[in-house]
């Protein structure tokens, strides 16, 4: 190789470019979650109802898996 290597120089204005970048995104992510759950509070998980036309993972639960098992 030609060239030697040379480990990024950070400087001012690279450190107060990533405080920003890495605060608006927690801003976003903050915001999204904390109005998703304002306007959706019954969309916990737990209570997810498939749409019709969906497979569920429970439609080949009785299923079996491989060869063997028939």
């Amino acid at each position: 190789m030609s060239h030697q290597y040379q480990a990024i120089a950070w400087n001012r204005q690279k450190r107060v470019y990533d405080i920003v970048l890495v605060a608006g995104v927690t801003l976003y992510l903050t915001l999204f979650i904390g109005v998703s759950a304002f306007l959706f509070p019954y969309a916990t998980g737990t209570n997810f109802d498939y749409p019709r036309g969906w497979i569920r993972a429970s439609y080949f639960s009785n299923r079996p898996l491989h060869r063997a098992a028939l």
